[in-house]
Order: structure tokens, then sequence, then C-alpha cells
């Protein structure tokens, strides 16, 4: 909780302390413009992202740690550490959120469209970003729910059920059933309870 660290479109990565004074020469973090970088919970190692394509992993003085990381079929947006700092999460312009070792091993794909960033909640919960939702999901890359929000509220959505501050909202989400109709009767969208809600997203 002592530096910041930043990237930026002259594709070099700069640590600072907290009064913005360079910590660390700045280095060179890939071959074209760099869209997000993280640094570990340690605070000794920096993971970057980059319009070439590559999730690089860095020291604090930018030596590698380990070759690059290659999978997305274009540009990198977003990057995180785990809370453990044993995984890496990275969003591509593919479409595609991946899972990483820190020795750049694949832990993981899951396809979820036009997402453009990605942050760690707690110990096994990510949060990816859409223009139009969050998506939760878990390490094993299973999506746990949607956050939307609507003008009238913030509106969750599960595989259990759905928490809408009115029924009005509630009344939005729609389940289908076994023979492929939409279930209008009351009671066919389960509504959750905040303390559910927070077992199904964080294992709480």
């Amino acid at each position: 909780g002592d530096r910041i660290v930043s990237a930026g479109h002259d594709d070099t990565v700069r640590l600072w302390t907290l009064d913005g004074r360079p910590a660390a020469a700045p280095f060179r973090g890939g071959e074209k413009v760099l869209w997000s970088v993280a640094l570990n919970a340690a605070g000794d190692r920096i993971v970057s992202a980059g319009d070439d394509g590559t999730v690089r992993l860095w020291t604090l003085d930018g030596t590698p740690v380990a070759a690059p990381f290659r999978g997305h079929d274009g540009g990198v947006r977003s990057v995180a550490f785990n809370a453990a700092g044993d995984r890496i999460a990275s969003v591509g312009k593919d479409g595609t959120i991946r899972l990483w070792g820190l020795d750049g091993t694949p832990a993981g794909v899951f396809n979820l469209g036009a997402a453009q960033y990605v942050y760690p909640l707690g110990g096994r919960t990510y949060a990816a970003l859409r223009a139009d939702r969050t998506v939760m999901f878990d390490s094993n890359l299973t999506k746990r729910g949607e956050i939307f929000l609507h003008r009238k509220g913030i509106v969750v959505v599960t595989e259990e059920g759905v928490l809408a501050p009115t029924d009005e909202l509630r009344q939005l989400v729609r389940a289908v059933g076994a023979d492929g109709t939409v279930l209008t009767q009351p009671g066919a969208v389960p509504a959750l309870t905040p303390e559910r809600l927070r077992q199904i997203l964080f294992d709480e």
C-alpha cells in the first residue's frame, strides 16, 4: 500500500511513492501501448497488459519474471492479481477473460464478450466490467451472477434467483420453462435475500 504503479501509451511502466516521486527507474513494458498494470499484494511483482496481446510479469526494477504470457487474440485491456497473489486475470479485446499461473501457465478461459476491466473481489471472486453489466465469476471461471444498473436501482441476477429493490424491477427478469415458454406467474423467479446473495457471489 505504499507504492503506485502506472503504465502509458509510451510503453513504460513507472513506480511511484505516494507523494508522486519516482520509486524506481522506468522500464519498457512490451512492444506496443500498455493498457493496464497492477501490483501484487506483497508489493514485489508487477503485471502488465499490452496491445501486443501479451501479459507480462516483472520485478519492481523491470526484470522479466517469466516469458510473456500469450493466448489472447489481440490486445489485452486489463490485468489483475487475485488476493493471494498466485493467479493473474486478464481481459482481452477478443472477449475472453483468462486466468494464469505466475509462470504463464493457462489456468482457464471464460468467454465473456466485450469486457473492459477485471477486478479481484476477496479471495475467490472476480468482477468483469462490461458496458451494460458487471459479471461475477469465481476462480474456476464459473459465472456466479450479473449486476445490472437500472435508473430505479441495482438488479442482481443469479441462477438461483434475483435481488432487486422493488417488485417492478424484479418483474423485468423472466424465467423460461423447460418447454421454452416464458413463465410469468408470481414466484417464477425467486427473490434472493442480501445474505443469500453474498453466499452465492462470495462463498460467505
